[in-house]
């Protein structure tokens, strides 16, 4: 509180003064003592091209109008219970994200975001509150016309002395975290005060001049700083950025030094002579990161640099982990979340597990969902894009988040394939044997490629599996999902989206009487003896909901339409997802129960039996 009204007493003095800007620190504008650096160049409209794509958000005002307090004040994202608001003397605005409790955070990022985006927008989007709150860093939120030279390093130059003495210890981690316009301005701040830093992450823009690589080229050999460049575009530009970082940090272009890993396209490190020193590599030492096709403005984007920047470079600046190889287990920093590395039939194979407090503790069984991504995501994607921690942590839920075997490069997908259904079994009775679970409480879920696989579980694991709830599946093909000839009643629910534009390429549309749902629907109908025309409709908010119930009108079967859904698995989904789920147990022997009341149903799938005719 003294600090707070200090910071007050300071911004009334000022705005007396003749010149306001005295109260910065004098800014520091050049390497040596009589050479200044080249400034930042605004990008052209060709390189400013490489921005995002669709997701970036639209111009909403100026930007003193986009970060006012008023705007933001109780409307972020509500993990982020810790914001402090300062205000420098120039009407510049800040905001800084705590992480929530009482540790004091060990690392801080600086995050330069567009002049053109809304900020409480961006930081809900990018859910970069999210990250700090759980892996423990602060964020610094700064934002200003970054192609303004002079301003934007006083404003920056000003911001960073005020932080400083409140977060920054001899200890810490800092970080420079730039987004398109903020991005070029970042990478030419951390060449200038390359001491301040322990990272740099680039998202878009077009990175440093020619002009500026050279003249900062000169102190190569003096630093190392560890890079993560994220573009949509491979272009000339980029590729000469690359190589101004690989050396600045040492890493020769004739050695062994790029790799392939799971998180990003490429890493380049300084020599070794082979991939195994790799991960347990203690010297001083940069690295350089390069990921295309990422989403700037998502979470998942957050979540990679997060998970593997951030929390794995060093306090000292440039010693970096890059754990290639893994182990068989890291336990992160993110509350109650666990990552496992396991064999699993000759393959390695990983999967997430949330554990929900009272669950972990052993107080009561736990109920136990698995939740399986789509193609081209894996577990650890399907954390950030469905949040179903949150839910699962206020009903005693644990959650399992597993990645498929089967990749195309970094594309991972589920096939349909007796491996892939043995470990998912074999997942699921190794979480029952090391956790609490509630046995007649096992759900599964999925999206889109994992959705139909959700489907093959509960069609196939119908003795244990008592509900199933799939967003965006597509057509459902009885021979590729390899039906049993008998089955244990199962409850079921289907979601999609009226944007949905990746189905519609398919000619799907979310519509109860289009050909997709009678393709999914038919296999139910046979099992419970309904009519496809048979349903209650119930309509609320973004929500069309049409409930099928079996011959004694019990609940059984629901296809949801969500308003303005895309192809995705949005956080909306989940409250209504675990309603129908958590309705539903299963008997020792296979029977099922809602509420309470045994579901009765057919013990063979209808097209089994005129198969057979």
């Amino acid at each position: 509180m003294k600090n707070f009204i200090k910071k007050i007493i300071c911004i009334i003095i000022a705005a007396f003064l003749i010149f306001p800007c005295e109260i910065y620190a004098e800014p520091v504008t050049s390497v040596t003592e009589t050479v200044d650096p080249p400034v930042p160049e605004v990008p052209s409209d060709e390189e400013a091209g490489d921005s995002g794509g669709e997701s970036g958000g639209e111009s909403a005002g100026s930007p003193d109008e986009n970060f006012s307090g008023d705007s933001l004040n109780g409307s972020a994202p509500e993990i982020s219970e810790k914001i402090t608001y300062y205000i420098t003397s120039d009407d510049h605005e800040y905001c800084v994200y705590e992480p929530l409790g009482d540790n004091k955070a060990d690392k801080i990022c600086f995050m330069l975001i567009p002049s053109e985006e809304e900020v409480n927008s961006f930081m809900e989007m990018t859910e970069w509150p999210f990250f700090s709150a759980t892996d423990n860093f602060a964020v610094v939120c700064l934002q200003t016309d970054w192609s303004s030279e002079e301003s934007a390093e006083a404003y920056y130059e000003a911001v960073y002395n005020e932080v400083s003495s409140e977060y920054i210890s001899e200890n810490s981690s800092v970080f420079i975290i730039g987004y398109e316009n903020g991005a070029d301005y970042a990478c030419y701040e951390a060449c200038l005060n390359h001491d301040r830093y322990t990272g740099l992450v680039a998202f878009g823009g077009s990175g440093l001049s020619e002009e500026q690589q050279s003249f900062f080229s000169d102190k190569a050999g003096d630093w190392a700083l560890s890079v993560w460049l994220v573009r949509n575009n491979v272009t000339q530009s980029l590729t000469d950025n690359i190589t101004f970082w690989k050396k600045i940090n040492g890493i020769s272009e004739g050695s062994r030094n790029s790799y392939n890993i799971s998180y990003t396209d490429q890493l380049y490190l300084p020599a070794t002579s082979s991939a195994e020193r790799i991960s347990s590599y203690s010297e001083e030492m940069g690295a350089v990161f390069f990921s295309r096709k990422l989403d700037y403005y998502s979470g998942s984007a957050a979540a990679m640099i997060s998970r593997n920047f951030i929390t794995k470079v060093s306090d000292d600046s440039v010693s970096f982990d890059p754990d290639i190889n893994g182990g068989e287990i890291y336990e992160i920093k993110i509350s109650n979340f666990r990552y496992f590395r396991k064999q699993f039939e000759g393959q390695q194979r990983d999967y997430w597990i949330y554990t929900p407090g009272i669950g972990f503790a052993g107080a009561e069984p736990s109920s136990l969902i698995s939740c399986l991504h789509g193609s081209g995501q894996n577990g650890e994607n399907m954390i950030y894009r469905t949040m179903w921690h949150d839910k699962a942590e206020e009903n005693n839920c644990v959650v399992v988040y597993p990645s498929s075997l089967y990749t195309f490069g970094n594309f991972h997908y589920w096939m349909n394939i007796d491996s892939e259904m043995d470990f998912l079994r074999d997942l699921i009775e190794t979480v029952c044997e090391d956790y609490n679970i509630d046995r007649s409480r096992i759900y599964v879920t999925g999206f889109s490629n994992g959705a139909g696989m959700a489907q093959n579980l509960a069609i196939n694991f119908s003795d244990i599996i008592a509900a199933a709830a799939l967003s965006a599946p597509a057509y459902f093909d009885e021979e590729y999902y390899g039906v049993p000839d008998n089955i244990a009643p199962v409850a079921i629910l289907f979601s999609f989206g009226t944007e949905d534009t990746y189905l519609k390429s398919f000619n799907m549309t979310p519509e109860i009487d289009d050909e997709a749902a009678e393709s999914h629907l038919a296999y139910w109908r046979g099992l419970y003896e309904f009519e496809q025309d048979s349903y209650v409709l119930e309509e609320k908010d973004i929500f069309r909901m049409y409930t099928y119930s079996n011959k004694e009108g019990i609940p059984i079967c629901r296809w949801m339409i969500i308003e303005g859904k895309t192809h995705s698995y949005p956080k909306e989904e989940v409250a209504p997802f675990y309603d129908f789920l958590s309705s539903y147990t299963k008997g020792e022997n296979g029977e099922l129960y809602y509420n309470g009341q045994q579901v009765s149903a057919m013990l063979r799938p209808y097209y089994v039996e005129e198969n057979q005719e």
